[in-house]
């Protein structure tokens, strides 16, 4: 009888969690096409600083990013003429995490995620919307900052 390594039980547990914020984000992202409203672009940002966070901790450095790259979309304003082509960035996004968890599973190694966006058009729709919507993708001051720039006013 083989005793799993610690390696392996923290694949074990990375991979159960990723598989239930998932689950989450899927269906956040389907209440968000039904319906563009704030509690659900919410769900969304809560799930996905989850996963971003969750994957940092364990190393998953791709599936960390392209999910901080969700946060920070759905932090800024997102005109109606583009909720459609970031619903679909979206969309394409759970696709890639889903890839990569199976990629785990099975090799214990994260795929180039990047890439798979790329395959799938979303590094295109990224960056139409880039182009588009640059104030959509603006990192939001932390507090420090803030309160810096409000003492300068």
């Amino acid at each position: 009888m083989t005793v799993p390594s610690v390696n392996d039980e923290l694949l074990e547990n990375f991979l159960i969690d990723g598989w239930e914020a998932l689950g989450s984000y899927d269906q956040a992202t389907l209440n968000l096409a039904d319906c563009f409203q704030e509690d659900n672009l919410k769900d969304l940002r809560v799930v996905s600083h989850r996963i971003k966070g969750t994957a940092a901790l364990y190393g998953y450095q791709q599936i960390s990013q392209l999910a901080e790259m969700v946060e920070r979309i759905l932090t800024n304003t997102i005109p109606e003429e583009a909720q459609g082509d970031v619903a679909q960035f979206l969309e394409q996004v759970g696709v890639c995490i889903h890839s990569a968890l199976e990629h785990l599973a099975r090799d214990g190694r994260e795929p180039n995620l990047g890439l798979e966006l790329a395959h799938m058009g979303g590094t295109e729709l990224l960056s139409s919307l880039l182009k588009r919507y640059p104030e959509a993708f603006l990192r939001p001051p932390d507090e420090d900052e803030q309160t810096a720039t409000d003492h300068e006013h």
